[in-house]
């Protein structure tokens, strides 16, 4: 009976015992992977708000680009002066020699009276603005400057936009506008989109306009077209929001990247109706992520066989200490 009584001591005890393996297990794994979760969810957010800030970064020194051009025709337009007589005035003579020094204006400079006559061009065929003549003959809005719709030039073939701000008499009274082309194809405005590279093998950023068409690319092919992202870029010309998303990519044969999803950043300017979106595919951007996730996977494995296996050994030698009782009763 004493045996028997062991025997039945020692099965009474293993029920417990596995409840307790049960238990540990249970613990030992679910809070790793609670912690391993909140650490991947970590390392996605920080992926995307990096992303966001090169993308912004890449929006500010647009504005910055922006700004300047503005300054510089602002300088010039002060120093046109009150001259009624415009082929006497000396510095509106001068302009030329100033102009030369404007190497982001290089398509050419224009200055519309207030009748819309040029009085000024530099080069002479700058004068001819294509569509956006009439736009840039009009006048700038109350606020002093104006960024035109960007085209297609007639004369160089290139995309252009034009600034244009106003020239007042020491009166206050409007004396004319003046307009500065920028060739939207020169290396200072698409290099704007440069730090896209630093993303990988996919990574691609566009200086996107009011119409969710792009004026500068990684993708030269992209100009005065929709991208790979049409649907989110009529989404960000329309709201002018910062963002980031999971897009479908929409390649075209050009591109080497045939990735069906990306995910993309958009940031406003401030100083014209434009954004740059910036992005690479999932796969990338996402590559510490998968990266970390992989490491967890891994450890998690090896942590969880160590953990059975040590509870297989107890076990086995609970029951070996079982049967030594047995044979002592």
């Amino acid at each position: 009976m004493t045996g028997r009584h062991g025997s039945v001591l020692g099965k009474g005890i293993r029920r417990p015992e596995l409840i307790v393996l049960a238990v540990t297990v249970a613990l030992a794994t679910t809070l790793p992977i609670v912690a391993a979760v909140s650490a991947l969810r970590d390392v996605r957010s920080t992926a995307e708000s990096n992303l966001m800030m090169v993308t912004s970064m890449a929006a500010m020194q647009a504005d910055r680009l922006l700004i300047e051009q503005f300054f510089e025709l602002e300088l010039l337009a002060a120093s046109v002066g009150d001259e009624s007589d415009m082929d006497a005035n000396p510095l509106l003579r001068s302009l030329r020699t100033v102009y030369g020094r404007l190497a982001t204006l290089s398509s050419g400079v224009v200055w519309f009276d207030e009748n819309g006559n040029v009085v000024f061009a530099e080069p002479e065929s700058s004068t001819h603005l294509g569509a956006n003549a009439d736009r840039i003959r009009s006048g700038v809005p109350a606020d002093g400057r104006s960024v035109s719709m960007p085209y297609l030039s007639p004369t160089t073939g290139r995309v252009e936009v034009a600034l244009s701000v106003p020239v007042y008499r020491n009166d206050g009274s409007r004396q004319g506008t003046l307009v500065g082309l920028l060739d939207l194809t020169e290396p200072l405005v698409t290099d704007l989109v440069e730090p896209a590279r630093i993303l990988g093998s996919t990574g691609h950023a566009d200086l996107v306009d009011e119409r969710g068409l792009v004026l500068a690319s990684t993708n030269p092919n992209h100009v005065l077209k929709a991208g790979d992202h049409p649907e989110l870029y009529d989404a960000v010309a329309r709201d002018r929001v910062p963002i980031v998303e999971r897009v479908p990519h929409s390649a075209d044969a050009s591109s080497l990247d045939q990735s069906a999803w990306h995910v993309m950043a958009y940031a406003p300017l401030r100083t014209a109706p434009w954004g740059v979106a910036m992005g690479a595919s999932e796969a990338e951007v996402f590559e510490p992520v998968s990266r970390l996730r992989t490491r967890f996977i891994a450890i998690g494995a090896a942590s969880l066989v160590t953990l059975l296996a040590g509870g297989v050994l107890a076990l086995g030698l609970a029951r070996r200490t079982d049967r030594s009782d047995d044979h002592i009763y």
